[in-house]
């Protein structure tokens, strides 16, 4: 296995927490506007975690690569994406929140809980 084969083995994961990064920057920039708290140090520290996700996928795509030649597989950098959109969703919401005032994932949950509900009362 080479470095190219796991890039494209996890390509669907790096373009999901990309998408996640990107919208948590949007978010963050509109909850920015939204409060009138504008700072260029915020916007540096948002550069600089892109770069140090980048630079863990890639970290991680090498150790992956490393164990193959030992015979050892090990899905680590699909887990450590899913851990980091996780990071980027509660970021998101929390920038959701401010932008709207509502509570996405509570608001979010009831709506499915809600909709379950009446799944399973029309049984």
């Amino acid at each position: 296995m080479n470095y190219l084969s796991l890039i494209q083995a996890n390509l669907k994961y790096i373009i999901i927490i990309c998408i996640m990064m990107i919208l948590d920057t949007v978010t963050g920039f509109a909850k920015a506007f939204f409060i009138k708290n504008y700072q260029s140090s915020k916007a540096r520290k948002c550069f600089s975690k892109i770069l140090s996700y980048l630079a863990l996928i890639f970290s991680c795509l090498a150790v992956e690569l490393l164990l193959s030649y030992l015979d050892y597989t090990f899905h680590f950098t699909k887990y450590i994406i899913i851990a980091m959109v996780l990071v980027e969703f509660s970021s998101i919401a929390e920038n959701f929140e401010v932008i709207t005032g509502k509570n996405f994932i509570t608001d979010t949950l009831k709506f499915v809980i809600n909709k379950i509900k009446i799944l399973f009362s029309k049984e």
